[in-house]
């Protein structure tokens, strides 16, 4: 049953309403009794933090004074999710005026000519079932927004940022109850700002199979005909989830968890209701869909967690650029979008998942001015960190490469890499060698007793001689190498260096990929002769 002050609070938050904000720039740090700090207790006036909190958001001081023109008025369009049975209120606004200044955040678009809305994210301690839990979530909430507004790069400030929301600040209401038994209690609600979107998330396009169990989560049923949306000035826009699109918007999603990861930001757990297929953004109609993560409370900043848990993923921020996919992510991680991208990439097939991630996000052995992610191998303290799990992943999906069977894969488009200088050259001259990847994987291995192993002739026959003459390999044959790779790695793991596998799967493969290198590299030769005969 709803109590009358959480009706009171409610009516607030309806269409027609105005909130005066003011500015709150510095919320309290994340808090909970898990993987964040406990909430430090107030020690000013001897109330509990439940109590504090059901008065006020951590850390904001009433006694801050602004002008008029530093706060901001928002008119409420429509409740975009809330009501009795949700606790945050998500309400689409649209403001006639900017305040004169800006507090950590991108500047607040007018609703003007282009008819920009902004969302309000509202954090109202009355609406939840209890006030300190209330308070972690706004905290959590700003913390992510904040930490990414805040993290940009000069690049992530012209175009490349296109998975997050801009985040417009966070701000208090001046609340007043007027229920019966509270007459005149004033609070201070929390509230979050962020762009309005203009598009549809995936579980809202998508419809799901039934499983027979209510535990299983079944696979998504895309739309197989454009749908129609309205925007924020009532024109119809047509969204064409096609199998284009939507595996375009798979690569933005995964770019962009790992691009987020590296400055800071951890994704724990990724559904298909918080991911946006954007058509339209600050009133612009885009030329093609673009992804973007709502999803902020099951997120983290690793810097505001307990000391115990931040450090766990700390790799993945030391180098200059982010992860590769293939190694943030498994099916397990995506099972949630199973539908979305191609249907025939799960149960058994989860290694064309793989295939895909390396054939869209590079093979890990390109040259060093083309190089957009890291791999375990550049961010591993000790040979152990690259597991045989994960190069046994890397062999299925190289060898499925290798042989053809992702080119009919759809290839997506990703920002460019900024120009960088070449790296002076130096006076060993190893084609395949000078790729980071194979690079490493020869100092690692150099020294190894296994190097007597067949599979590591094999590699070092293939990574030393045949690529001389083939200065441009394609990925077919790029990938049978880099199956090599794997092959090699998982000998500390896996092979008994003394062991005989002569007719083993893999030696066969070997040959095989061995004896299409030599047919590519005589084709090669035979189209370069009849070249010079022109």
């Amino acid at each position: 049953m709803m109590t009358a002050k959480k009706r009171d609070a409610l009516a607030k938050y309806t269409a027609g309403q105005t909130m005066i904000l003011r500015p709150f720039p510095n919320p309290g740090p994340p808090h909970s009794m898990g993987i964040f700090p406990k909430p430090v207790e107030p020690a000013s006036d001897g109330r509990s933090f439940e109590d504090y909190t059901a008065q006020q958001p951590s850390n904001f001081d009433p006694d801050i004074q602004y002008e008029d023109d530093e706060l901001l008025k928002l008119n409420i369009v429509e409740t975009i999710s809330g009501g009795e049975s949700h606790d945050r209120q998500i309400l689409l606004c649209k403001t006639d005026k900017t305040p004169r200044t800006n507090f950590g955040h991108s500047p607040i678009p007018v609703f003007g000519d282009k008819k920009q809305c902004i969302v309000a994210i509202v954090i109202d301690a009355v609406c939840y079932g209890g006030s300190a839990w209330a308070d972690s979530h706004f905290c959590r909430r700003a913390a992510v927004l904040q930490h990414l507004y805040r993290s940009r790069t000069e690049l992530d400030r012209t175009e490349s940022d296109t998975i997050n929301p801009k985040y417009y600040g966070t701000w208090v209401l001046e609340a007043y109850d007027s229920a019966e038994n509270f007459p005149g209690s004033k609070r201070y609600v929390g509230v979050i700002l962020r762009e309005h979107l203009e598009g549809e998330t995936i579980g809202g396009l998508c419809t799901r199979e039934r499983e027979p169990r209510d535990d299983e989560l079944g696979r998504l049923i895309a739309p197989s005909n454009p749908v129609l949306r309205v925007g924020t000035d009532r024109k119809v826009f047509v969204l064409d989830p096609n199998y284009q699109v939507r595996h375009e918007i798979t690569t933005q999603l995964m770019h962009g968890i790992v691009t987020n990861e590296h400055r800071g930001v951890r994704h724990t757990m990724i559904c298909a209701e918080d991911v946006m297929v954007v058509f339209r953004r600050h009133g612009e109609l885009l030329q093609r869909p673009q992804a973007v993560l709502l999803g902020t409370l099951l997120t983290h900043v690793w810097s505001t967690l307990e000391a115990p848990y931040q450090n766990k993923h700390d790799r993945r921020r030391r180098g200059e650029m982010p992860l590769h996919p293939f190694d943030r992510f498994t099916h397990n991680d995506l099972e949630n979008f199973d539908g979305w991208y191609d249907v025939d990439w799960c149960n058994d097939n989860r290694f064309k998942l793989d295939a895909w991630m390396l054939r869209q996000f590079g093979l890990m052995d390109e040259a060093e001015d083309q190089r957009r992610y890291l791999t375990w191998e550049d961010l591993r303290q000790k040979e152990s960190d690259v597991t045989g799990a994960r190069n046994e992943r890397l062999k299925t999906a190289f060898a499925f490469i290798a042989t053809g069977g992702s080119r009919s894969f759809p290839d997506c488009s990703l920002p460019v890499i900024p120009y960088q200088p070449p790296p002076q050259s130096g006076n060993k001259i190893t084609p395949m060698f000078g790729n980071f990847r194979h690079e490493n994987m020869a100092r690692y291995l150099k020294a190894r007793p296994d190097r007597r192993h067949p599979n590591w002739r094999m590699f070092e026959r293939a990574a030393t001689d045949g690529p001389r003459e083939l200065k441009e390999p394609d990925i077919e044959l790029r990938a049978a190498l880099a199956w090599l790779v794997a092959a090699v790695q998982l000998l500390s793991t896996r092979i008994d260096p003394n062991e005989k596998r002569s007719e083993g799967d893999d030696v066969t493969l070997q040959r095989e990929f061995l004896e299409q290198m030599r047919c590519k590299l005589l084709k090669r030769k035979r189209d370069e002769s009849d070249d010079s005969d022109i």
